[in-house]
């Protein structure tokens, strides 16, 4: 039984093509940023890519928590949201840093 059997399936399929939407966007802003690291080596980029590639691994990781391995909805949302906030962070060293 799947851990979202509170909401309907139509709920269900909206969630699954938002997070792969926001799969599909995120990989490509880490790919550009990364591929924009590789040309300049500044490591400011390098670490926009982190950030970037943080976010997106938390979304498809969060969906494999819930669905594959089973765990509570609430697990799978707590993995994502660290996974956000490690990512965000590291955003905001790289903006920050001199």
């Amino acid at each position: 039984m799947s851990p979202h059997a509170t909401v309907g399936a139509e709920v269900q399929l909206a969630i699954a093509i938002v997070k792969t939407l926001i799969l599909l966007t995120g990989g490509a802003v880490t790919f550009f940023a990364y591929k924009a690291y590789a040309r300049t080596e500044e490591r400011s980029l390098g670490l926009l890519a982190t950030g970037f590639g943080l976010i997106t691994m938390g979304v498809l990781l969060a969906g494999f928590l819930s669905e594959l391995l089973h765990q509570s909805l609430g697990v799978g949302i707590l993995f994502e949201s660290l996974l956000v906030l490690a990512g965000l962070l590291v955003i905001a060293y790289s903006l920050y840093e001199p």
